[in-house]
């Protein structure tokens, strides 16, 4: 039977320390904590529940504090998690058995976003909780001497799995991750901090793209659209010149998606497209470029009158295919949504300009499934009723939504009540529309009902 080491680092974790293990009861034999200048109850807590204390003094360096729990290390396995992270409840079994089989040197375990730090498990993993689509991470190793993390930052160990012939597998041990949570992200201050790493290991290595997407992705975070858009570019050339450079070892997607999700922002949709375009004869395959490229192609047709029906179509075929991406798990993040209710909301907005109005409900009816609250979705419900003559069933599910600062349940609510027969309410919410639109919309192609709005008006006046 194969041992399992855990190895965890920290700084000022007390908080989430009982989360923790109490997670891993019955899972590891052993547990390596590396504590890099704790002043909070961290390492008290630690030692209370059985684990191994290492005192290592943090250089700013994540890979050297990793390498440093690594080394400790007594089992045959060695499971690395921090401590914002739970195991899902019934994954000691499954991680028992694989230490058993012990038929490879790296499991890959799906990682779970969760978008509050106090969601339950279920809620995560149902996705009541989380907001995108699991994420594949080198968590579970075969002890190894060899084994070495590298990087500052968003540290990896691609130099020693690409060294050798090591056997790669993915379990089913969930990983439940509440760090990413805006509540904990803004109490720990993970922002800045990592936005000062990742400056650093930028300067470090510039040729490496994914580090600049990392730092452009950070920077947007943090509402520097401009610096974003800057590492971003900078990440660009660098992909290239690997990419000319015969180096095909760099993960393609993450920077994709944030040069085209930043040209999208700029309203640059020509070039999103093209480099998208540019990732697939890489033969690059995720989900946010599907996505990113149904948006592309969607955001063009509100501006063309000759090919809006092409783009319209293309969209569609983009959405259709990051929805049948959902049943795979993915290496790198996928966009929240990307898979499932943002894709189907984008969808159901296609749908809606092309006029197949039950298509359109049934795609937001998806994404509600997924997220209730979603309201983009809910206002696509009432849009795609209007669509099937259904005038009073739409002004009933529209009338909750319209306490929302925003014109697009006003102007809903004007057309119902216009094919009602109903005229000054129509007139009413009209008004309140246009006393709304400045506030932006949720769907833009309802600026144009406005003007048809107030023509009917103006004919039934006149």
């Amino acid at each position: 039977m194969g041992t399992i080491s855990l190895c965890v680092i920290a700084k000022d974790e007390a908080e989430m320390l009982p989360g923790l293990f109490a997670s891993v009861r019955g899972a590891v034999d052993e547990v390596v904590f590396v504590d890099t200048g704790s002043r909070d109850e961290t390492v008290r807590i630690a030692t209370e529940c059985g684990a191994r204390i290492v005192h290592h003094i943090w250089m700013d360096d994540f890979a050297a504090a990793r390498n440093c729990a690594v080394q400790e290390a007594r089992g045959d396995w060695v499971l690395v998690l921090d401590c914002d992270e739970r195991l899902a409840p019934g994954s000691a079994a499954a991680l028992r058995e694989a230490a058993d089989r012990g038929d490879f040197e790296l499991g890959m375990l799906p990682l779970y976003n969760a978008t509050r730090s106090d969601a339950t498990a279920e809620e995560i993993l149902s996705g009541a909780a989380r907001d995108d689509a699991p994420t594949l991470l080198p968590r579970f190793f075969k002890r190894d001497d060899s084994l070495r993390w590298e990087g500052r930052v968003h540290e990896g160990v691609t130099t020693w799995l690409t060294h050798g012939n090591k056997r790669v597998v993915e379990l089913p041990v969930a990983i439940l991750h509440l760090g990413n949570a805006a509540d904990v992200v803004q109490a720990k201050d993970k922002l800045r901090r990592n936005l000062n790493l990742l400056v650093r290991r930028c300067a470090e290595e510039p040729d490496n793209p994914v580090m600049w997407s990392h730092l452009a992705r950070v920077l947007l975070r943090d509402g520097q659209a401009e610096e974003a858009w800057q590492a971003a570019q900078k990440g660009w050339a660098a992909l290239i010149r690997a990419r000319n450079g015969g180096d095909l070892s760099y993960s393609v997607a993450p920077l994709v998606t944030v040069v085209a999700f930043l040209a999208l922002q700029r309203g640059e949709e020509s070039l999103a497209l093209q480099v998208i375009r540019q990732a697939a004869i890489w033969g690059v395959s995720h989900p946010n470029l599907r996505l990113l490229e149904g948006i592309s192609y969607e955001t063009q047709a509100l501006s063309q009158d000759e090919g809006r029906s092409e783009s319209l179509a293309a969209a569609g075929d983009a959405f259709e295919a990051a929805l049948r991406m959902g049943t795979q798990t993915w290496t790198e993040d996928c966009m929240p949504g990307a898979t499932g209710w943002a894709a189907y909301t984008r969808l159901g907005t296609v749908r809606l300009l092309q006029d197949r109005w039950v298509e359109a409900q049934q795609a937001f009816s998806q994404a509600l499934q997924e997220k209730p609250e979603h309201v983009e979705a809910r206002l696509g419900i009432v849009e795609a009723l209007l669509g099937q003559e259904e005038p009073a069933q739409a002004l009933q599910v529209v009338e909750p939504l319209l306490s929302l600062d925003a014109a697009d349940p006003w102007i809903l609510a004007a057309f119902a009540t216009r094919n009602l027969g109903q005229v000054e309410d129509c007139r009413l919410f009209l008004k309140l529309a246009v006393q709304r639109i400045e506030n932006g919309l949720y769907a833009p192609h309802r600026r144009v009902y406005v003007h048809q709005l107030e023509c009917d008006l103006a004919a039934l006046a006149g």
